[in-house]
């Protein structure tokens, strides 16, 4: 039976609203690059290793950790993996089943194995599977999977969320940016239609809707409420696949250009620079946005570009207009820059608006720095930048990092953001050659369990510098992890900020809140935190209110097999990301450019990563009172070396007050 929201179970429409909340959050964590296990989805890795064989074969093919990456992310789509399978596993093996022989072939070719394909013949694999799972036919199974996972009483969160990556990806790749609503407009209901204030204009958002044409209104809503009562759960789901077949039109992008003057108009291919007031607008005079963008502009630039989404169309617009500009540029441009503007309009050729962004000014960001702490760091660290004798070299040292960490920051490209802030790191290859590279053994059961783990952890970047760079970021990253796990889910306790926060927070007996309320601003709240923190789990529990972040920190903290288990998994990804930081910024520097589809999400990881390694050198620099007792940075670097050694064996020894104080410390 096709249900419809109408006669669908009560738990298939709960699963679709978890489905849309979980649609939201992927396309939000997708969209601004936040850490998630989607920068290892195959529809991304794919177009990497292509990218690193056909522009960076020698080195990659002497390359140890970056065979094992790759080769270990493929295989977890293959069905001839041999460790114990889960959830994921499972639905990452049903999408790829049409391709699971061109997978294998490629993990046998990023092996050692003597009988195997060559970096060459992958190529020709990747193409054959990039064209079998974005086709047409891909996205209709993987709807279909996802319309029978929704009439499951028992919704795996896990496996919609790769679901839901996949479609996302897909769209992306098509072009298709602005996601964010497309799946709520295809389960809208006919009673949440909009109107204008006459109740003249409805304003439908399922695919197909009826247009009104010569109808009146009631006509039309009766036509409408046919439409949405007789569409299906599946039929709205398959709404998604008619969406991506759409033929994609032509617009004009139009950006206010200032820095240049030109007496004609120039067109070079369809970039096209014109003076509005002479040489006439494409907007239509009735269109107030005109006012802002062509009135006021004596030139502009417009670009002619094919797409169906609004932002894929002026982020490619803004490509083209770009490298025009670079390209009109003389050796003089320095002096006077040609600006685009971040102001921007799409048009069709009829000259109606499409879309258009007009930013204001950007909010400063607040710097608090109240505590005495605070203020003492900021007095020596005033010494050190007016000083005019030569500062310790180990502040020296950190002052240059900190500022290439700021033109990271300030990059406008993520080209320049990945370089800048792998260059601030970099800087201490020199100071860690001869440190050691040590982690702890993992425990005999851990082992046991899953012995790819064993492997993993003990594979390294090649050269001593760059090594032992990988070893301290992922230690700091790390640090920065488990502390900001338990800052988040302390906030809760301490500053709600939304109303379920709030009825959580009161949820703990009073005394718990006024301990919790009265150290809130104390520089020891986190460990005051989680020293109650099996407490208020305790207190929750008893009233059946579930908090999965505090049942997390609670399990890191104070269940010694989870946490190495997290932690040697958490190590696992920092390394790999930062190996993918590094494998993307050879390639910009060796083949000055990158397709990579994963640029953007590194170089935020890259700029992140850059900030904890340099907080936790500030971190040991401030711990003096005087100059004197600074230490040489390789010091320090064997400092958090060995500590975090002694807190992660601590761990297996189930010492978890040993770790909780590194940790948070």
């Amino acid at each position: 039976m096709d249900f419809t929201l109408s006669n669908a179970p009560e738990y298939a429409i709960k699963n679709i609203e978890s489905l849309q909340q979980i649609w939201l959050e992927r396309c939000g964590a997708i969209e601004n690059n936040q850490k998630g296990s989607y920068s290892r989805h195959l529809l991304l890795i794919l177009h990497d290793l292509r990218e690193e064989i056909q522009n960076n074969k020698n080195r990659f093919s002497q390359n140890a950790y970056g065979k094992k990456f790759f080769k270990i992310q493929f295989s977890t789509y293959c069905s001839f993996k041999k460790e114990q399978l889960d959830d994921l596993d499972r639905i990452r093996q049903i999408w790829t089943r049409e391709v699971d022989r061109e997978l294998y072939f490629i993990t046998e070719a990023l092996s050692d194995n003597k009988s195997k394909f060559e970096l060459e013949d992958i190529l020709i694999l990747i193409q054959r599977i990039e064209e079998k799972i974005t086709s047409e036919n891909s996205l209709r199974q993987v709807i279909n999977i996802l319309y029978q996972k929704l009439l499951e009483k028992d919704l795996n969160s896990n496996q919609i969320e790769f679901i839901v990556d996949i479609i996302i990806i897909l769209f992306n790749s098509k072009g298709m940016l602005e996601l964010e609503s497309i799946l709520n407009h295809q389960f809208q209901k006919f009673e949440d239609i909009g109107t204008d204030p006459e109740q003249v204009h409805l304003y439908p958002t399922l695919f197909g809707s009826p247009s009104r044409d010569a109808k009146s209104v009631d006509e039309h809503k009766e036509e409408l409420r046919t439409y949405y009562d007789s569409s299906s759960i599946k039929q709205r789901l398959n709404f998604l696949r008619e969406i991506y077949c759409l033929e994609p039109q032509t617009y004009k992008v139009i950006f206010k250009i200032t820095g240049v003057e030109f007496k004609n108009k120039i067109n070079i291919g369809k970039v096209e620079l014109y003076r509005p007031k002479i040489d006439g607008k494409y907007i239509k005079k009735n269109e107030i946005i005109s006012i802002t963008v062509e009135d006021k502009s004596d030139y502009c630039v417009a670009v002619d570009i094919r797409g169906v989404d609004s932002k894929f169309m002026k982020i490619k617009a803004q490509q083209m207009a770009e490298r025009t500009i670079a390209v009109l540029s003389t050796r003089k441009r320095k002096d006077q820059a040609i600006i685009l503007s971040s102001d921007w309009v799409i048009c069709n050729s009829q000259g109606e608006i499409r879309a258009f962004s007009f930013k204001g000014r950007n909010k400063p960001d607040t710097i608090r720095h109240n505590s005495i702490d605070s203020q003492n760091n900021h007095q020596r660290l005033g010494q050190w930048i007016s000083s005019e004798d030569i500062c310790h070299p180990t502040v020296a040292k950190w002052l240059a990092s900190t500022d290439w960490y700021r033109r990271a920051t300030e990059a406008s490209q993520s080209t320049e953001e990945i370089l800048n802030s792998w260059f601030a790191v970099e800087k201490f290859s020199e100071d860690s050659k001869i440190i050691s590279k040590k982690l702890p053994e993992l425990s005999d059961a851990l082992k046991n369990k899953k012995k790819i783990l064993k492997e993993n952890i003990d594979l390294w970047l090649d050269g001593e510098g760059i090594r032992t760079v990988q070893l301290l970021l992922t230690l700091s990253e790390l640090k920065f992890n488990l502390y900001h796990e338990v800052r988040q889910v302390g906030r809760i306790f301490t500053t709600p900020l939304t109303f379920p926060e709030m009825d959580i927070s009161k949820s703990i007996d009073q005394d718990l809140q006024d301990y919790l309320s009265a150290n809130k601003d104390k520089i020891d709240f986190l460990e005051k935190f989680i020293e109650k923190t099996p407490e208020i789990k305790k207190q929750l529990d008893s009233k059946n209110i579930v908090l999965p972040d505090l049942n997390k920190v609670n399990e890191i903290f104070y269940n010694n097999d989870y946490c190495e288990k997290y932690l040697v998994d958490k190590i696992i990804d920092l390394k790999d990301d930062v190996y993918n930081i590094y494998r993307i910024r050879n390639m910009l520097v060796h083949s000055s450019s990158t397709t990579s589809k994963l640029l953007d999400y590194y170089a935020k990881r890259s700029r992140e990563y850059c900030h904890s390694l340099l907080d936790a050198i500030a971190y040991k620099i401030y711990q003096t009172s005087n100059d004197d007792e600074i230490m040489p940075l390789e010091f320090y670097f064997r400092e958090m070396v060995i500590d975090a050694n002694i807190a992660l064996e601590a761990v297996k020894e189930n010492q978890m007050d040993n770790f909780r104080n590194w940790a948070l410390s």
